[in-house]
C-alpha cells in the first residue's frame, strides 16, 4: 500500500508541475513537498537499507592493493558542511584507486542512516584515512559529490513514458534543441517481479534515480533510492549509468543514459533472471517511467 502511495504520489506532483498556471514559487513548493513526502514513506519501506558506494579515492600513485580504516561521513549542503551520519569502516583501496563500501553496516560514530531525508538539498560524502593508512599508502581526505539540489527552472523537461504491452525493457527518447548536455536526470521507474515457478506471485518494484553531471562532460554520479525489501540504495562515481535494478544484490536489469547530445536516450535494459535460495526471479512488465531534466 505505501508504494502505490508513493507512486502516486510522484504521479500527482507530475500532473501539477506540468500546469501552466502555477507561478515558479508554486513549482517549488509542490515539488519540495512531493519528494519529502516520498522521503518519509520510503524511510518506512527501506528499513534503513545501507547504501552500496563505487567510486575512488584521492591517492598518490598506489601500486598495490591496501587495505585499512577509514572514517566515513555523509555532509549536508556542501563539502564542508554539517556532518549528518558518521561511521568506521576498514576499506579495501585497489591499485586503480577503486574501492566499494557498504555505508550504513561500519561501526557508528555520528547519527542514523534512516534519519538523512535525501530530497533535503546538497550531500556529500567524505572519507578521510586515519594516521596509519595514510602514512603507508599517500592516501588523503577524498569528498565525493552524492546528490545535488533540483533547481526547477523554465527550461527544464518532465514526461512520462510507458511500455506500450507486456515488455519489461525498452528505450526512452527525449529530444531538445538546448545545444548542450542536462546537467541532472531524475527518473523514477515502477514495475514489477515474479516467482518464474508462480508466475501469479508478484512483487512491486519502485526506483528513484538521480543522475547529476555539473561539468557536462557526459559523465556523472548516479544516486538510487530503492523502495523494495531486499535491496540496498547505492552509489555510482564516474558513470553514465542512472542506476540498476537489483533482488538480493543481483541485478535484473540497468537504466542507462546512451545518448545526450541532440536528443537524451535513456535504456531499460532487457532483463536477466535471478536465482536465490534454489528461487527464480524474473522482472514482469508493463513499466512506467517519469522523468525530469535538469539544464
Amino acid at each position: 500500500m505505501l508504494l502505490v502511495v508513493i507512486f502516486y504520489t510522484t504521479i500527482c506532483c507530475f500532473l501539477l508541475l506540468r500546469c501552466k498556471f502555477v507561478g515558479k514559487k508554486t513549482l517549488k513548493l509542490i515539488a519540495r513537498v512531493g519528494l519529502m513526502i516520498i522521503a518519509v514513506l520510503s524511510s518506512v519501506v527501506a528499513n534503513a537499507q545501507p547504501i552500496e558506494v563505487s567510486g575512488k579515492l584521492s591517492t598518490q600513485g598506489i601500486s598495490a592493493d591496501i587495505k585499512g580504516l577509514y572514517t566515513c561521513s555523509i555532509l549536508h549542503h556542501s563539502a564542508d558542511g554539517t556532518a549528518l551520519y558518521v561511521e568506521k569502516q576498514t576499506l579495501k583501496i585497489n591499485s586503480d584507486n577503486s574501492f566499494q563500501i557498504l555505508l550504513g553496516t561500519g561501526i557508528n560514530a555520528i547519527g542514523s542512516i534512516d534519519s538523512v531525508i535525501w530530497s533535503d538539498g546538497d550531500f556529500f560524502l567524505k572519507i578521510s584515512p586515519d594516521s596509519s593508512v595514510q602514512r603507508s599508502s599517500n592516501t588523503s581526505t577524498t569528498i565525493i559529490p552524492l546528490r545535488i539540489e533540483t533547481d526547477l527552472n523554465n527550461e527544464n523537461i518532465e514526461g512520462m513514458a510507458t511500455a506500450d504491452t507486456l515488455k519489461s525493457w525498452g528505450k526512452i527518447k527525449i529530444p531538445h534543441n538546448k545545444g548542450r548536455r542536462p546537467k541532472k536526470i531524475t527518473a523514477d521507474l515502477s514495475t514489477s517481479y515474479v516467482n518464474v515457478a508462480y508466475p501469479g506471485d508478484t512483487y512491486p518494484i519502485y526506483r528513484h534515480f538521480e543522475w547529476f553531471d555539473t561539468d557536462k562532460d557526459g559523465i556523472g554520479n548516479s544516486f538510487e533510492l530503492t523502495y523494495s525489501e531486499k535491496s540496498n540504495h547505492a552509489f555510482w562515481q564516474n558513470t553514465r549509468m542512472l542506476g540498476d535494478v537489483k533482488l538480493y544484490q543481483k541485478p535484473f536489469q540497468q537504466l542507462k543514459i546512451n545518448q545526450l547530445d541532440g536528443e537524451i536516450e535513456l535504456e531499460l535494459t532487457s532483463p536477466i533472471e535471478v536465482a536465490n535460495l534454489n528461487v527464480t526471479y524474473g522482472i514482469k512488465g508493463p513499466w512506467k517511467l517519469i522523468y525530469f531534466i535538469e539544464w
